[in-house]
């Protein structure tokens, strides 16, 4: 019997023998109950080594038997990664990982106190190794303050006046990667940061739902060094391909997955949802809301982008935070809606400007033509054409509408504060010490569309501009 055992080949084992010495080994007598079946004596004894695991729970030996069917019926090899390892653990190490009689670990008061207490990840906002989910309807801003929040962990970046835990980020985008890299630049250039901060992007979707996807996952970032500190999913309708979100059962599965994400690399896992029908709670079953540590809403209405907090397990849910879109290169930044500055718009009257230059060219453009290229209903509509007119950005001309060079400025330069400062904002290191941070990861080189003609996906938060 060799000493490390390839829990790999388990599954495919038709070594009866071999099995046997294994639950020897593991100090499992009960006889085994092979089948007539060719592949029955595997699941019954993959079953067997789901029992004897001490250190998991029942509803994690359920869970393993569960994939130990899998491996059967579709060949994949062994697909939950967490129970591989902790297998593994028993294995090497027999007689560890519990003290009752189903390796259940107790602890007294004194012990509690010394396990790692909640600490904050983003001041009052999310918390360290924990699940969380931002959910609004469709172009709300979710991607904008998942993509700030990210970022800003990676660059080590105060967020907002809130302190930040530094390291690196991995970012899932499952959707709407057409803008990513002009939203990634136009952060960088407002905050003063280089592009070899540690922050990584996969521009594809990650099944959540099936086991050597999820396995993939979880060892591409097992090999991350320092590990993350944040890994964002985004979106996860994307992520559950064919799966019903209104099933307990799939829902479950993928929350079963995020956890694993969470428990293997140590970092804070937060998903990007959709908000159901009627805008008033995530999509989907319940059990998410109920399983994750907390839930945050994203409300945009009139260029104001709204984030409430719904659920806080461990902390006081803060109270809801205003941002704004502002335009920034080729794309935009999430800042606070605070203080008025001189050219300050609502985000929707520069989805309108940004509309109004691309097609208008010298000679204008008539109303119904430019709220039609908006696509913005009308009363918000006009209101925005007030708004722009007011500024001095648009000047009406013959019936027609024309940019003027001011909104052209806004649109290329961004807004001037007041105080005659730059109005670009300066990245300042959170005062929460920078944890070992890797410069050695940086933004990935991404094929991206012709950033004059920027796609506008129904399921991302991309903006025309």
């Amino acid at each position: 019997m060799p000493d490390v055992i390839e829990l790999d080949v388990i599954p495919i084992c038709d070594d009866r023998a071999t099995i046997r010495q294994l639950l020897d080994r593991c100090g499992f007598s009960k006889p085994l109950e092979f089948g007539s079946d060719g592949h029955e004596h595997q699941i019954r004894a993959l079953e067997n080594l789901a029992v004897v695991c001490g250190s998991m729970s029942q509803a994690h030996q359920e869970v393993l038997k569960h994939n130990a069917r899998l491996c059967m019926i579709e060949n994949w090899g062994w697909p939950d990664f967490e129970a591989r390892e902790a297998l593994r653990a028993v294995v090497t190490n027999p007689g560890q990982g519990g003290t009752g009689p189903d390796g259940l670990r107790w602890y007294t008061i004194p012990e509690l106190a010394e396990l790692k207490p909640t600490a904050p990840l983003v001041g009052d906002i999310v918390m360290q190794e924990s699940l969380a989910v931002l959910y609004g309807s469709p172009a709300s801003g979710k991607t904008f303050l998942a993509l700030d929040l990210a970022l800003s962990i990676a660059a080590g970046c105060a967020w907002h006046g809130r302190d930040v835990v530094a390291g690196p980020s991995a970012y899932i985008l499952a959707e709407g990667r057409g803008g990513i890299q002009r939203r990634i630049d136009a952060w960088l250039q407002a905050h003063g940061v280089s592009d070899d901060i540690p922050f990584q992007l996969l521009p594809e979707p990650v099944d959540f739902l099936r086991g050597p996807d999820v396995t993939e996952l979880l060892t591409s970032l097992k090999e991350w060094d320092p590990a993350p500190r944040l890994v964002v999913v985004d979106m996860l309708s994307q992520c559950m391909p064919g799966a019903v979100e209104n099933a307990q059962e799939d829902m479950s599965q993928f929350i079963n997955a995020a956890g694993q994400l969470r428990r293997t690399t140590g970092a804070t896992v937060l998903v990007n949802h959709h908000s159901g029908w009627e805008g008033k709670h995530e999509r989907g079953s319940t059990v998410l809301r109920g399983a994750v540590d907390t839930v945050m809403k994203v409300v945009e209405e009139d260029g104001v982008i709204t984030l409430t907090c719904e659920k806080q397990r461990d902390a006081v849910p803060f109270d809801p935070i205003r941002f704004r879109l502002s335009p920034r290169s080729q794309s935009c930044t999430i800042a606070l809606a605070g203080p008025e500055i001189q050219g300050e718009l609502t985000a929707s009257a520069l989805v309108a400007l940004r509309a109004l230059e691309n097609v208008a060219g010298d000679n204008g453009i008539s109303g119904p033509r430019w709220l039609k290229q908006c696509d913005q209903k009308d009363r918000t509509f006009y209101r925005n054409i007030k708004r722009l007119q007011e500024a001095g950005h648009v000047q009406p001309r013959g019936g027609r509408y024309c940019i003027t060079e001011r909104g052209r400025a806004l649109l290329h330069d961004g807004p001037v504060p007041k105080n005659g400062g730059t109005g670009t904002p300066q990245c300042h290191p959170s005062a929460t010490p920078n944890s070992g941070l890797s410069a050695t990861s940086a933004t990935p080189e991404l094929a991206l569309d012709d950033p004059k003609t920027p796609e506008k996906a129904e399921d991302d938060d991309s903006v025309p501009f």
